[in-house]
């Protein structure tokens, strides 16, 4: 338009254009000058569309003079400045009426945040599928995020007004993304009271943006600032609100995870026991065992119940849920107490037993944690979701695991069963090994090939042990080969998971866990026809052989893997010679390179102190 207006002659056609433009403009001004409430506000108004005319008036005297003239080079840098001004007027006047509370982008704001509201109580479309604690997570996120935002407006409003527009927009943002949440969890128990506080959140963050545009646009209006902090307060418990609600809505869930934490615990308490008793350093309170037997079978019995109510727990409401998930807890504390003064009350010569007594009893504490877990994951499910299935399956491994408990204890004292009794519970323990070992992640410690050859050797010292304890039909022997085997193919199976995840590929990931399973199905097998054959009092030696060797092939592919993890990493044997003779070499090289350094350092040595010393002389001698 400069260049226009600089070359072209100017005609009546561009002034009358730009005259038809005073006014609406007056108009305009005026009838929004009778929309705002504030005085203020109001001559600022006036103000800025009266600066605008005056320069867009001065822009046409100065168009008018210039004529299209290209040799009126002293009316040009006027004519910039002209447009320069009406420029930056219009700029102030735009954003002055954006920012206007009855008017703009906070009415857009406001109306964004009453359209999300709106949506609260509408049906969510198909989403994939996610659990009701992530959804939780997200609605604390967004509830958070409005509240940052919202204290965020108060101390910014003094120090940099300006950011408030954009405050403003992530509340609105923010705002929406927690409805759209809250619809989500819109199934799960206790979401209306989570509803209703989303809803008392819209208000107080409407006038919250309203009453920032304000501000922005006076921030010297005390009063307008004051509103603002207000307003803000109000957010801030209409959040509070908020968290209670989910707190409430999800007790259970956090009750379950709190359980399963403690239980965790008592199961490595329970672990430590046993390496105890192994060593033969268990504390004897001085009882007798059938002190504690009765309150072991009860305590048990009690935790069948427990059962039956998690599992109601997993479609009632959270509060149930709750109840169930802290009784439970309760119940199997008291159980592992009782179990480790019942293994105690045992004396030094029922070793095995004592670790087949706390062995059972850390089976039940790993059920009831599956269970507890299967039962959060199903909560507020239908029927037909693969979560109930799940707690079905919980509940049985649960079930038999106690009915596992209560046959060790009546038997802990029959030194006739104690054998049998111990390879039952080992079959039963190296079966849930495996189901945890084909269902859970790779989540374990990671491990080198070395310890999976550790493992493996485990694994074949415990088959010798069971062999021979097989061929001397002891009892003794057989649940202290019972117990070691249960305990090697614990750890052979946490090494497999931890040596797979160092593997190069996926080929040899599934090769290690698929040699593990293998080994544990071996071992397994071997144990369930000692039983059989105990039963009967007819142990044949061959059989027993046939099995051992199907464990050893087992054992040499878990050797195989364990070299073909080495395979992909720089791995040297420290005794070879021809690596201890590189080593040497390289140090050698190491220390000439060290020597070949210094020496380069070196220096002839000066001769000015000589020389200062003859001279020193010399004057001496005439003296002397």
């Amino acid at each position: 338009k400069q260049w226009y207006q600089r070359r072209v002659a100017i005609t009546a056609g561009n002034v009358v254009t730009m005259s038809l433009y005073f006014e609406p403009l007056s108009r305009a001004t005026i009838g929004a000058a009778s929309k705002l409430t504030d005085m203020t506000r109001q001559q600022d108004l006036f103000s800025q569309a009266r600066t605008l005319m005056e320069a867009m008036s001065d822009l046409l005297k100065t168009s008018k003079d210039c004529g299209g003239n290209p040799n009126a080079t002293t009316l040009h840098p006027r004519l910039e400045e002209n447009v320069e001004t009406v420029t930056e007027a219009i700029q102030d006047l735009r954003m002055t009426l954006e920012m206007a509370p009855e008017s703009g982008l906070s009415t857009s704001l406001i109306e964004s945040i009453h359209q999300s509201r709106g949506l609260l109580h509408e049906p969510v479309a198909d989403t994939v599928n996610v659990s009701v604690m992530t959804q939780h997570e997200a609605i604390l996120t967004n509830a958070r995020a409005v509240a940052r935002a919202s204290q965020d407006m108060v101390g910014k409003a003094s120090i940099n007004p300006d950011c408030l527009s954009n405050l403003a927009q992530t509340i609105s943002e923010q705002y929406g993304l927690l409805v759209e949440n809250v619809r989500k969890c819109a199934d799960s128990p206790g979401s209306e009271p989570l509803r209703d506080a989303t809803n008392q959140l819209a208000d107080p963050c409407s006038e919250l943006v309203r009453t920032s545009a304000v501000v922005q646009s006076n921030p010297k209006d005390t009063i307008s600032r004051r509103e603002l902090s207000d307003h803000a307060k109000g957010v801030a418990q209409a959040v509070h609100h908020i968290v209670q609600s989910l707190q409430n809505s999800s007790q259970g869930t956090a009750a379950c995870i709190e359980a399963v934490t403690v239980i965790h615990g008592i199961t490595g308490d329970l672990d430590t026991m046993a390496m105890f008793a192994r060593s033969g350093t268990l504390d004897n309170p001085g009882e007798p065992f059938s002190t504690h037997r009765e309150n072991i079978l009860g305590t048990a019995k009690k935790l069948v119940e427990n059962t039956k109510q998690l599992v109601a727990g997993a479609a009632s409401d959270q509060q149930q849920l709750k109840n169930a998930a802290i009784a439970a807890q309760g119940t199997i504390i008291g159980l592992a107490e009782a179990v480790k003064l019942g293994a105690g009350a045992l004396t030094l010569d029922d070793v095995e037993t004592q670790v087949m007594l706390l062995n059972a009893c850390m089976d039940v504490a790993k059920a009831l944690a599956n269970l507890i877990d299967s039962t959060k994951d199903a909560c507020g499910k239908t029927t037909d979701d693969p979560s109930m299935e799940q707690l079905k399956s919980s509940a049985k491994e649960m079930v038999q695991s106690v009915s596992s408990l209560l046959k060790t204890v009546k038997s802990a004292e029959d030194k006739a069963s104690r054998g049998t009794r111990a390879l039952e519970i080992t079959v039963d323990a190296v079966s849930n090994d495996i189901k945890i070992l084909d269902n859970a992640t790779l989540s374990a410690a990671p491990a080198t090939p070395e310890d999976l050859i550790r493992a493996a050797k485990e694994i074949t010292f415990a088959t010798t042990k069971a062999v021979s304890a097989g061929n001397t039909a002891k009892q003794d022997d057989i649940a202290a080969a019972g117990n070691m085997g249960r305990k090697a193919i614990n750890d052979m199976l946490a090494t497999c998971k931890g040596a797979a995840l160092n593997a190069d590929n996926e080929a040899l990931k599934i090769k290690v866990l698929q040699s593990g399973r293998s080994t544990s199905m071996a071992y397994r097998d071997m144990l369930e026809y000692m039983c059989e054959a105990l039963s009967a009092n007819n142990t044949d030696s061959n059989q027993l052989r046939e099995h051992s060797k199907k464990i050893a092939d087992c054992v040499t592919d878990l050797i195989e893997c364990a070299k073909e993890l080495k395979s992909g990493a720089d791995w040297v044997n420290p005794d070879d010679p021809n690596v201890i003779a590189e080593n040497e070499l390289l140090n050698a090289a190491a220390s000439i390179e060290a020597a070949a350094k210094k020496l380069s350092l070196l220096q002839p040595r000066k001769k000015t102190k000589k020389e200062k010393s003859t001279d020193c002389d010399s004057a001496l001698i005439p003296l002397l």
